[in-house]
């Protein structure tokens, strides 16, 4: 007889589920927590878990692949894709982010996003073998449960993450990697090869340089490049975490050749700028946009009077924006709010 399948049965693993992730100390342990613990709820073949930037939406650091068989398949795949823009299914799966939780991306995979407020922090691929009955609309609904209460978690360590103290290894000098029209790599410089060890992941895509590169990388390059030959900036950033809470951005920034076409791809990998940050600290503590303006007239040293001038709101709704803030941040006064930001933003070397 096969295990308990009851709704009072599932609802208990995904509690434990839920629970066990919880005492997680890193994103990456909710992801490998998750992918013990879910097959008791949703059986599947194989999956791809990796963190999402909170400001655009696409793939980040750490990724989990629990399949070395699919990460051989996710090559070749990648590089049958390339033409249509899906790198393995990554960038299709980013396509889902501001739309719904759960996507059918087919009888045997599903795709969802770990979202705390409407914002993603986690993008999951699930897949069955053909061998295997296809995903329910009742299987469909217990993932979707379970996006709101991850994404949280995910949110939280990244909250805690912020909260630590400088990581004292990363490269002083920024990462250069050069792609053709192809996406093959063909030049790198800089300190690329320090900056990709720092990442925690499981995905890559191989390349001619024995350079290993993350695929959320490899889609970043990706999307920059569909976005200029669609005629839009032909530029992406996105924002990860390394194992020891330095964040980084990834610039890929589209090239054109001298008939102005988009004839590949650059991009850079450094400390992550304070504007670059913003973002994720903002998304982090549940900040909303306004808040942030408040707050950058704040770390600035402007005076209420001054704020209320300035963005044409009133001195009172100012103090209302910074209690929020300081609410949601955990501490008691401007300077501390000031010292907290400021003590994020000087890791950037």
């Amino acid at each position: 007889m096969g295990p308990d399948r009851s709704p009072a049965a599932l609802r208990r693993r995904q509690d434990e589920l839920v629970r066990r992730a919880s005492s997680a100390t890193s994103v990456r342990e909710v992801f490998e927590v998750a992918t013990t613990r879910l097959p008791g709820v949703l059986p599947f073949a194989n999956s791809v878990w990796t963190a999402a930037d909170p400001a655009s939406g696409l793939p980040s650091a750490p990724t989990l692949w629990d399949d070395d068989a699919a990460r051989t398949r996710c090559n070749r795949l990648w590089r049958k894709r390339l033409d249509d823009g899906e790198v393995a299914g990554f960038v299709a799966l980013t396509r889902t982010t501001h739309s719904t939780r759960v996507h059918r991306a087919g009888d045997r995979e599903v795709r969802a996003i770990l979202r705390c407020e409407d914002t993603p922090w986690g993008l999951v691929s699930l897949r069955r073998r053909a061998s295997q009955e296809p995903f329910t609309a009742a299987e469909l609904r217990l993932l979707a449960g379970l996006t709101e209460p991850l994404g949280r978690i995910v949110r939280r360590l990244v909250q805690t993450g912020l909260r630590r103290g400088p990581e004292p290894t990363v490269p002083h000098g920024p990462g250069l990697l050069l792609f053709d029209p192809r996406l093959e790599l063909v030049s790198v410089g800089g300190d690329v090869e320090p900056w990709v060890s720092t990442f925690d992941d499981d995905a890559h895509v191989g390349t001619d340089f024995d350079l290993p590169l993350p695929m959320w990388i490899v889609t970043a390059a990706a999307h920059a490049l569909t976005s200029a030959r669609a005629r839009g900036t032909g530029h992406v950033t996105v924002r990860a975490a390394t194992r020891r809470d330095h964040w980084v951005a990834a610039q890929a920034s589209a090239t054109r050749g001298a008939d102005a076409r988009p004839d590949g791809v650059a991009v850079t990998i450094e400390s992550a700028r304070p504007s670059a940050l913003a973002p994720v600290i903002a998304a982090a503590h549940g900040i909303s946009d306004r808040e942030r303006e408040v707050v950058r007239h704040v770390i600035a040293g402007t005076g209420t009077s001054a704020i209320a001038a300035t963005l044409g709101i009133s001195s009172h709704t100012v103090r209302d924006h910074v209690k929020s803030v300081l609410r949601k941040v955990g501490v008691s006064s401007r300077a501390e709010l000031t010292a907290f930001l400021l003590g994020i933003h000087r890791r950037v070397p």
